[in-house]
């Protein structure tokens, strides 16, 4: 017997529920309440499986459906659905990344530029795109590791994202066709004369299943889930969903063996000179892309108009423009000198 006639004779008799449940081919229905009074009025649960959920839910175009794939590659775990290693390595390149480096992380890079670069390193965020080119070409492995270590983790926070996008869209749909959800996308509440009703109305025929009947139904009130999800997919991030504990982790790890590498492979000399000058910068507090002032107190107190910019320190030389007249849109040199040489230069620029 068909399941539509089997829940007539339910209610017309004192017919058991069993045979409600038998006539159900898909074992989603089971009448857990028979009413006394009127049978009409007897409590049906429907249990669906995420299969046949996700069946009625998602509307298919002759067996497939967009939306439907999307979601379910964003279940699977397996690959990437939304970034690919492109989108990565652009990331890392263009500076965008170091927005999610932490403070240990983001003065470790920065350390690591400054053995090749001092000026590149003392980079704004969101001003990064020089210094992470040169960092990219210098250390195109490592970026790529970078790259690859964000694109996981961003593309895990926008899968999870997307599940959540989903299953809010797919749940509390029913309440308002008298149908009462106890777990979204699972169990379901109602009545047999609900359930009839719903039948009746749909114009699904009698000799339909229970699967029949509710793809008509979520059709027909525009209940289904029919869009493209992969569209602004950018909207599903949520940082609560970024694993930002193992991309630090994985990122300080990358970068502490590219320092011990360039410790090992930097000339010792060069090294030790390139301390010297870094320690009194910082001292001194001068910034290496900025024109600095030379320091007041070796002018008897009185500032001077010369300033001097650290461009660059290579090879254990460091790099400077000067401008004697602070006019540094004209009249600049351009000096290599060691790191003694610079000392006196602070005392005695005119000298040099």
């Amino acid at each position: 017997m068909e399941l539509y006639q089997a829940l007539i004779q339910f209610r017309d008799s004192d017919l058991s529920p069993i045979f409600v449940k038998e006539a159900d081919d898909f074992n989603v229905v089971e009448i857990t309440r028979v009413s006394q009074t009127y049978r009409g009025k007897s409590m049906v649960k429907l249990h669906f499986t995420e299969d046949e959920f996700e069946e009625i839910m998602f509307p298919d175009d002759n067996g497939y459906n967009n939306s439907k794939s999307t979601y379910n590659a964003c279940q699977s775990g397996y690959g990437t659905v939304f970034v690919d290693d492109w989108w990565s390595d652009e990331e890392i390149k263009e500076g965008y990344i170091l927005h999610h480096f932490n403070d240990e992380n983001l003065n470790l890079y920065r350390e690591i530029i400054r053995f090749y670069n001092p000026a590149l390193s003392e980079f704004e965020i969101n001003d990064s795109g020089d210094a992470a080119r040169f960092f990219y070409d210098k250390f195109g492995s490592e970026a790529g590791d970078i790259g690859w270590e964000y694109g996981q983790r961003y593309d895990e926070a926008l899968r999870e994202g997307c599940v959540q996008y989903v299953e809010n869209k797919l749940c509390g749909n029913f309440t308002d066709y008298g149908i009462i959800e106890k777990e979204c996308r699972e169990v379901y509440l109602t009545t047999v004369d609900m359930l009839l009703f719903i039948w009746d109305s749909t114009n699904t025929p009698k000799d339909g299943s229970i699967m029949d009947l509710f793809k008509n139904f979520t059709e027909q009130n525009d209940l289904h889930l029919d869009e493209d999800l992969y569209e602004d997919y950018y909207s599903y991030y949520e940082h609560s969903n970024f694993d930002d504990e193992g991309f630090q982790s994985s990122v300080n790890r990358i970068l502490e063996r590219l320092k011990e590498q360039i410790l090992e492979n930097f000339e010792e000399s060069h090294l030790v000179e390139y301390k010297k000058f870094n320690d009194l910068f910082n001292k001194l507090g001068y910034r290496l892309k900025d024109w600095n002032d030379i320091p007041k107190e070796k002018t008897f107190g009185i500032k001077g108009p010369a300033k001097f910019k650290i461009s660059d320190f290579t090879d254990g030389k460091i790099v400077i423009f000067y401008s004697p007249d602070g006019n540094f849109g004209i009249h600049q040199e351009k000096m290599i000198m060691s790191f003694e040489d610079f000392k006196n230069f602070l005392y005695h620029p005119e000298l040099f």
